[in-house]
């Protein structure tokens, strides 16, 4: 039997309490439309595979599920934290996995640069993540059980123009896919912490030489839910990473705490949105279903 969202009539007068601008609202429905139409449908396979369908990262990217909350002077829409609550909310309707390519990609490294990035960074970056060519994951906790400072143990030593990682991270989300990730490492010689742009080596950025950059080791497989999104383990092995790469302006590390710290209270609402859209779902099936 067909699911007839029958929770939409409840919710949606009490978003628009809240959302006026109707652009944005255009947005959201359009992006309702491809999330139930196209995602819903094949999230019950990607579950038993346990991978994303590239097609729907491809149906996303077409339809700007990736631009919502970036600046328009980076070829965004410009709608900030709400923007991506909204969409993420409706991708996460239609399947939890799926929501957080976008979210990984923009709340937390597309955030991370707009927050830490020079300019030249955020010119460089920031339009390919908001059209979905530049994919991005977020790698900072390791297996010391936290993401304070005290638990990074990744290094980067300066080595003239160009900093050398080495380390682990754990539970990161998307770096199969991801094209690069922001990665914090505790930077010798200083008191501090560098969140570095640093690509995945097998899905490396055409931009970017060859054979270098973090690699994925492992993933987890079996999980209890959102199976389709990968939870990866990360190596870095002597990773070289030139200095523009650095997040932000001559920080030699000092600020690179500061930046992960801001990013993760950016994502806060949108894993909430994230999570209200889950849940929306599950009240509509029980509502038409559990009776």
């Amino acid at each position: 039997m067909e699911m007839r969202h029958v929770a939409d009539d409840f919710f949606d007068p009490l978003v628009r309490t809240i959302i006026d601008d109707e652009d944005l609202w255009d947005l959201t429905l359009a992006a309702r439309d491809i999330s139930r139409g196209f995602i819903l449908p094949r999230a019950e396979q990607m579950e038993r595979e346990e991978r994303i369908a590239p097609e729907v990262i491809g149906v996303m990217r077409r339809n700007g599920f990736f631009g919502m909350s970036a600046p328009e002077q980076y070829d965004g829409f410009g709608y900030g934290v709400t923007g991506d609550c909204l969409i993420i909310s409706e991708a996460a309707y239609a399947d939890m996995s799926t929501s957080l390519v976008p979210l990984v990609s923009t709340s937390l490294f597309g955030r991370a640069v707009q927050i830490g990035g020079t300019d030249e960074q955020k010119g460089r970056i920031l339009p390919a993540v908001a059209s979905g060519d530049l994919l991005g994951c977020y790698a900072l906790t390791e297996s010391g059980g936290s993401s304070f400072r005290e638990s990074i143990l990744a290094r980067a030593a300066r080595r003239g123009e160009k900093y050398v990682l080495n380390g682990g991270k754990i539970f990161i989300s998307e770096a199969d896919v991801a094209h690069m990730g922001v990665v914090f490492a505790n930077i010798e010689g200083t008191n501090g912490i560098g969140a570095f742009l640093v690509p995945n080596r097998d899905n490396i950025p055409k931009w970017y030489p060859a054979n270098n950059g973090y690699v994925v080791t492992g993933k987890a497989r079996g999980k209890p839910g959102i199976r389709a999104s990968a939870t990866c383990v990360v190596s870095l092995d002597n990773v070289e990473v030139p200095e523009t790469d650095l997040l932000g302006l001559d920080f030699e590390g000092k600020r690179g705490l500061g930046i992960g710290v801001k990013t993760l209270g950016w994502s806060r609402p949108v894993i909430a949105a994230q999570a209200y859209g889950n849940a929306k779902a599950a009240l509509a099936y029980m509502m038409q279903f559990g009776t």
